[in-house]
């Protein structure tokens, strides 16, 4: 309780200041600070939340799931709830990870990044964990230090492709199938248009 009435005053103070006077030469180096206290904090939201889900007392208020019962409490989407929650589990199952972001040496968007991937397989999760440096989570945490969000995106879809692509195979259809739906709903509709005309 102390911590938290300390980082409500704190973050009344930096409230505090007129922006007004914040520039393109200060105004960088702010941004990129506030970014990363940010991520701190949502860090330790995020973890306390996946203990809320395990400790499962939520099941008692009637909600059908965690996700929607966590996005009633705080007025988010399930969406976001449910990507908390998972960002939470990985940071207890990731220690480098979360070590990294409680530090301020990982943003938090790669943080979410890793979440993702490891939850969704558990030959990832044994991936991450193992002592097999070409595919652990250090090794990834090597290439988020050195790669935007964008980037390290990429290289951990391709990581877990490599690691676990029986898993990948139900996704790539699902997106297969989706993209064909979407072009054929374009074409009967584009079609329609033109049987319109004139």
């Amino acid at each position: 309780e102390a911590a938290l009435a300390a980082l409500r005053a704190a973050v009344a103070q930096v409230q505090g200041p007129d922006l007004s006077t914040v520039d393109g030469v200060v105004g960088p180096s702010l941004h990129r600070e506030l970014s990363r206290l940010s991520g701190q904090v949502q860090a330790v939201a995020a973890r306390v939340l996946a203990r809320v889900e395990a400790d499962g007392r939520w099941q008692g208020t009637g909600a059908r799931t965690f996700g929607e019962w966590a996005a009633r409490r705080v007025g988010s989407s399930v969406g976001a709830a449910k990507r908390d929650a998972e960002l939470g589990r990985a940071l207890d199952e990731l220690p480098h990870t979360a070590g990294a972001v409680a530090g301020g040496r990982l943003p938090l968007e790669h943080a979410q990044i890793l979440a993702r991937a490891s939850g969704s397989s558990e030959v990832r999760r044994s991936a991450l964990r193992s002592d097999d440096a070409r595919v652990n989570e250090q090794a990834l945490l090597v290439r988020a230090g050195r790669e935007g969000a964008d980037e390290f995106r990429r290289t951990v879809q391709r990581w877990a492709y490599g690691v676990d692509h029986a898993a990948a195979e139900p996704a790539r259809r699902s997106t297969s199938r989706s993209h064909r739906g979407r072009t054929g709903w374009r074409s009967r509709v584009s079609s329609r248009a033109s049987t319109a005309r004139p």
